[in-house]
């Protein structure tokens, strides 16, 4: 790829990323709620239909991405027009709208910016993730891509993890300067997607002998397939586990609300370590390694940090423990599952000689609707905890802490902890069968 269009990419992943990981993180969630005042019933009802409209959309744009053609190739448009729409629904998240006042109305609200959101971000995801896996079979470049679309993401993950903490207004504030900022963070974001796609060049255009297949055969043929089907579960696991931590996060800041620089300073340290593994013992331990390794890694530190703070009543230690394992997880998802996610691309080309990245990725977020459900799961356990909806931050009981590290921690450990079994165990694409498709695909 030409140098221009990595880094064009770049830019449109890392706002893209930026806005996903927002709403996926909870922030909409907890502005709803605390700032807007709708009840914890009415957002876990959001998210439970948010779960199963993702899934739907999500395999309608991967299935339209696969048969587009266009002079710029099948995924570019997508970007150009989808990044304007994504950055003004992400503005809308956070806009109050002075006519909505029933709990009702705040509901349907939620779920109609949540919902538009997401479809505009599905194009997104599934052009991102598609064109290093098209325009190359070298896990070496796509390494390269992918390293610098994740130090973007690092930079991009800043705002929901430390910027809205910071700018998030207490409950009973004035919500107006807070809503300014994000819709300023929203267009700015929509506009840099935008122009970045006129620097995008992709070299893959549909053969014109080659015609995807119906779509109930196509879901088929991806359910049969062990590699994909392992990958899914190693996807779900890490983005339930990542999806309750952040949720988690905001709650647990509101009771121990003065260690934020040592919880980012663990994620740092452990994302950086995750790194270095990646560098010097990829060839060694191959895609399948790393992924196990951060499952494991993750699982681990959360549950110590569970430990730490249910046992031991050390909640600065627990908030520690867990981000250092958040951050063997985050680089799990956001760098080695676009490895394993391309060796599953390239082993459909394999077995079925065509390239269907968007209907892979579309079909992945299925799978990974559960990770919207887990949110509406927490929500439900910290409640049956004591916790006390708009009670001032820093004054729940005993109980409803304990309730909040629960949900917090030990679930994204359990989850985490099966994943890397499962991942281990069943996941056939080890090193050694990767470099030999991979031989054959470039000598096909």
């Amino acid at each position: 790829m030409k140098q221009k269009s990595v880094w064009a990419l770049t830019v449109a992943d890392g706002f893209m990323t930026m806005i996903i990981e927002v709403c996926q993180s909870g922030a909409v969630s907890y502005f709803y709620m605390k700032n807007l005042g709708l009840k914890i019933s009415y957002m876990t009802m959001v998210w439970t239909v948010f779960a199963f409209w993702n899934a739907i959309d999500d395999l309608i744009a991967g299935s339209i991405s696969d048969r587009t053609k266009n002079r710029l190739g099948r995924r570019i448009p997508y970007v150009r027009f989808c990044g304007l729409l994504a950055g003004i629904f992400f503005a809308l998240a956070f806009v109050k709208f002075p006519f909505v006042q029933s709990q009702l109305g705040l509901a349907i609200s939620a779920f109609l910016v949540l919902g538009m959101l997401d479809f505009a971000t599905s194009f997104l995801e599934i052009t991102l993730f598609a064109i290093p896996v098209e325009e190359t079979l070298d896990d070496g470049e796509r390494g390269k891509i992918y390293l610098l679309e994740l130090l973007a993401d690092a930079v991009a993950l800043a705002v929901p993890t430390y910027v809205i903490p910071l700018l998030q207004p207490a409950q009973g504030e004035s919500t107006t300067g807070f809503s300014a900022v994000m819709c300023v963070i929203g267009l700015v974001s929509g506009l840099a997607i935008f122009f970045s796609s006129f620097y995008m060049e992709s070299g893959y255009q549909i053969p014109d002998e080659q015609e995807q297949p119906p779509l109930l055969p196509y879901i088929l043929g991806f359910l049969k397939s062990r590699p994909f089907l392992t990958c899914e579960f190693f996807s779900v696991s890490v983005w339930t586990a990542l999806s309750v931590f952040m949720l988690g996060m905001y709650y647990y800041f509101d009771e121990v609300p003065n260690w934020k620089t040592a919880c980012y300073c663990a994620l740092v340290v452990s994302a950086s370590f995750s790194m270095f593994l990646y560098w010097k013992f990829r060839e060694k331990f191959g895609t399948k390694g790393l992924c196990v390794i951060a499952q494991a890694g993750g699982a681990v530190f959360m549950a110590l940090g569970y430990v730490a703070g249910i046992f031991f009543g050390k909640m600065v230690f627990a908030g520690i423990l867990a981000f250092f394992g958040y951050g063997f997880a985050y680089i799990g998802n956001m760098f080695f599952l676009s490895f394993m996610m391309g060796d599953v691309a390239d082993y459909d080309e394999y077995r079925n000689g065509l390239r269907r990245e968007g209907i892979l990725f579309g079909f992945d977020n299925i799978f990974c609707c559960v990770a919207n459900l887990s949110q509406a799961m927490f929500l439900t356990i910290i409640l049956a905890f004591g916790y006390v909806e708009h009670q001032p931050e820093g004054t729940q009981s005993l109980l409803a802490q304990q309730g909040i590290l629960t949900a917090w921690l030990l679930i994204p450990a359990g989850i985490l902890a099966v994943g890397a079994i499962c991942t281990y165990r069943f996941y056939p694409l080890d090193r050694k069968a990767v470099v030999q498709m991979k031989k054959e695909l470039e000598h096909a």
